[in-house]
């Protein structure tokens, strides 16, 4: 019986010292992740598309003058900041996506915290469960405003 418990206490013990190896292997593409996003000039976001939550992250501030924590909250909270032309165009393309669940890149004008309206490259994913339904969509926005007027100025 000795030998018994002594195996499983061996056994719990490398099992413990993988799952310690593996959190710090987590922890540690945990941390590079969000420093190549931060280093990026990208914002990040994470739509549930069954609850309408969006999560933040990336340069978010610096892009927009927003906190992470100010624009959580569901889609509408975004869709407020398209410039209203563009707001049309933004929901097709939404509606579109969550039937074909094909990833996008678009762009669209959105309005900064200090009123300034910028373009914008917006370009994600959908992430399905097993079972094929979406989960969420993943995705990173940049700030596109210097491109698009050096290239008009090209065309000059």
């Amino acid at each position: 019986m000795k030998n018994f418990k002594q195996a499983g206490t061996q056994t719990e013990q490398a099992l413990i010292r993988d799952i310690q190896t593996l959190e710090g292997e987590i922890k540690h593409w945990r941390e590079r992740f969000y420093k190549l996003v931060g280093s990026s000039g990208h914002v990040l976001y994470d739509w549930n598309s069954e609850t309408n939550q969006v999560t933040y992250g990336g340069t978010i501030e610096e892009i927009l003058g927003y906190t992470a924590d100010e624009l959580a909250g569901d889609l509408s909270n975004w869709i407020n900041l398209i410039h209203p032309d563009d707001r049309d165009n933004f929901n097709r393309i939404i509606q579109d996506l969550l039937q074909s669940k094909k990833s996008v890149r678009f762009s669209y004008r959105i309005q900064r915290k200090d009123g300034q309206h910028i373009l914008i490259e917006d370009a994600g994913q959908f992430i399905e469960e097993r079972n094929g339904k979406i989960a969420s969509m993943i995705g990173m926005v940049k700030d596109i405003t210097k491109d698009d007027q050096y290239k008009k100025n090209l065309q000059r």
